[in-house]
């Protein structure tokens, strides 16, 4: 049996619905700003990464894109809803057009599987996360490499950005979640952390997932 994607009411009551797709492993979920589609990063390891796009009103799925053979990470939207990037084993970052399911670009600046990625505030930047213990800034419509957001500290899962600042999140294998800042204030030296605003404290294990309120 697939594992399908659950849609409650927001306050829990019921299941709206169950939207049962073809792969293994559904790795995020997230709404479009009107709250019409849903789009899940799904897939099935050494086989297949998929990117699903389902109507809720219809509970339709109105686009399915395979996009590698092997999974797929990740799967944040753009501000305005239009696209989607996700991150891969094959240690690629895609972006998406949702309404077409159109690959817009593929990038290949990590060295080891991309496990997140975000969008920066206008949706113009994407910074992605992953194996390598890279948070890396790219151009959000070409692709193109920018800088490395961090100095490099241990495998990274997981990044939020700042509902209202072009900060991120990041955190991994360390236990210890640091703030970032997108732009840095001066010119990048070696071994430079100066786009570093907070070091929190240390967890009680690896961090697989944040948020900001």
């Amino acid at each position: 049996l697939f594992p399908y994607t659950s849609v409650f009411r927001s306050d829990g009551s019921e299941i709206e619905s169950r939207l049962l797709g073809r792969s293994d492993r559904i790795h995020s979920v997230a709404f479009t700003p009107d709250g019409k589609r849903l789009v899940a990063v799904v897939g099935t390891p050494a086989r297949f990464g998929d990117v699903q796009v389902w109507d809720l009103a219809s509970n339709k799925q109105v686009q399915s894109v395979m996009a590698t053979t092997d999974t797929l990470f990740g799967g944040a939207l753009s501000p305005d809803g239009t696209r989607v990037v996700v991150g891969g084993v094959d240690n690629s970052v895609r972006v998406f057009a949702i309404a077409t399911g159109k690959e817009l670009f593929k990038a290949g600046h990590h060295e080891d599987w991309v496990l997140d990625a975000v969008f920066d505030i206008d949706g113009k930047r994407v910074v992605t996360v992953g194996r390598d213990r890279a948070a890396k800034l790219a151009d959000g419509e070409t692709g193109a490499f920018l800088e490395n957001v961090n100095f490099l500290r241990d495998q990274l899962f997981t990044i939020a950005r700042h509902p209202r600042r072009d900060y991120v999140l990041i955190g991994g294998i360390d236990r210890v979640p640091y703030l970032y800042r997108m732009d840095r204030p001066r010119a990048l030296k070696i071994a430079d952390d100066s786009t570093l605003v907070r070091r929190f404290d240390e967890q009680e294990g690896a961090i697989h997932a944040l948020a900001f309120s």
